[in-house]
């Protein structure tokens, strides 16, 4: 991308509806790993983040992969945000079964509730 702008709906943000739609778009044109592979790193960007301060976000920083969006743009980061919620599941859903293993396996035992801190 050459021309970056101060919106929160810009690179590096990724949103849940988005990332589906891509996601999917990749799976019907054939591109089943590379869907997997970003499927996946969304997934579990998503989980980290819950782990850390159990909340779900409207939005993540995909490059880094954090809940922060910095000063760009008027809007602060919307914790709670269905759409997040029904895109985590429908991923989750879509990974292949050998993906979706993988990607449980990788996921820390949680220990105690963030929420109750």
């Amino acid at each position: 991308m050459s021309t970056r702008t101060l919106s929160t709906v810009d690179y590096p943000y990724g949103w849940a509806p988005t990332e589906v739609i891509a996601i999917e778009s990749l799976r019907r044109y054939g591109f089943n790993d590379d869907a997997n592979r970003i499927s996946y790193k969304f997934l579990s960007t998503i989980a980290e983040i819950f782990r850390q301060d159990g909340t779900i976000r409207e939005k993540y920083n995909v490059v880094t992969r954090s809940s922060e969006t910095g000063p760009r743009g008027i809007f602060s980061n919307v914790i709670g945000f269905g759409w997040t919620n029904a895109a985590f599941l429908c991923s989750l859903q879509e990974l292949p079964k050998d993906g979706w293993t993988a990607w449980q396996k990788n996921q820390p035992r949680q220990t105690k509730n963030p929420v109750d801190d």
